[in-house]
């Protein structure tokens, strides 16, 4: 092996070890429930009060349990204050408009306003020690 393609892999060896650098994100979890039921294939998003960081999102399973990630798998958030919206993760692909077919879309099973985080009326504040970041939410 020449010394240039050494140079060029030990390059691009660096750039890959600096790609999964640290960005600050600390492990959340939680779980969802609507009227005090566990429900799966809810989208929950953290979104930063600020607007000025990263949203993060995880999706429920079937027990209503999240993992909220920001960048990578299962990071979590990065600590702040944020607005949390919830929207349905349907498994049907909707028609698009002028496509005949007859699919349409899923029902929600939760109220819409949920989806908007600036009308769904929860909040979070995720903590730089990850033990505090297990949250519960109930929807209505």
């Amino acid at each position: 092996m020449t010394f240039k393609r050494c140079y060029v892999l030990v390059g691009l060896m660096f750039a890959f070890l600096g790609c999964s650098e640290d960005h600050g994100a600390v492990p959340v979890t939680g779980i969802v429930t609507y009227k005090e039921k566990p429900i799966g294939r809810i989208n929950v998003m953290f979104v930063p009060e600020d607007k000025e960081g990263n949203i993060a999102q995880g999706t429920s399973d079937e027990n209503g349990k999240f993992v909220l990630q920001t960048i990578d798998p299962n990071d979590g958030a990065i600590p702040g204050k944020y607005r949390v919206a919830f929207k349905h993760d349907s498994e049907i692909v909707p028609d698009m408009p002028g496509f005949a077919g007859g699919v349409k879309p899923e029902k929600s099973p939760i109220p819409l306003k949920y989806a908007d985080d600036a009308k769904s009326g929860f909040t979070a504040t995720v903590d730089k020690n990850s033990s505090k970041n297990d949250f519960k939410f109930d929807l209505k």
